[in-house]
């Protein structure tokens, strides 16, 4: 419980620091509660987020001080984000796994990951991100 209650606000911080990223480049003022009303106008296109499933990653609540009594669950939602702004497209975390590295079969796949420090973990993926 501890752990999706941390791991949703980790993503709403990341969620609001990139709006107001993408905002501050278009130059729109970002405090306020009318930063929405005053990011569109007629003569600017919206800017639009797409969030993209990346899989699921078996994680180890060990690195972050915790153990599985305290998270419950110990796998991580890994996404990718795509930004469309008027000044261009950013592609924001491209997943875990790039889309040449496995095959799709139609059902999930679990794939292999050596982490810089020599563990590994296995991430869950059922579509590639170009699709």
């Amino acid at each position: 419980m501890l752990w999706r209650k941390v791991s949703a606000m980790r993503f709403r911080t990341t969620l609001a620091t990139l709006s107001a990223a993408l905002m501050i480049a278009a130059g729109v003022h970002v405090t306020g509660p009318s930063v929405r009303a005053q990011a569109r106008t007629a003569a600017s296109p919206p800017i639009r987020l797409y969030v993209f499933d990346g899989g699921t990653l078996e994680s180890d609540p060990a690195r972050y001080q915790l153990t599985k009594e305290d998270v419950g669950v110990t796998q991580l939602s890994v996404a990718a984000f795509l930004i469309v702004h008027p000044k261009g497209v950013l592609m924001w975390d491209t997943a875990a796994v790039p889309d040449s590295e496995w095959t799709p079969t139609g059902s999930p796949v679990r794939q292999r990951l050596v982490l810089a420090d020599g563990q590994e973990r296995f991430v869950t993926i059922a579509r590639p991100l170009s699709a």
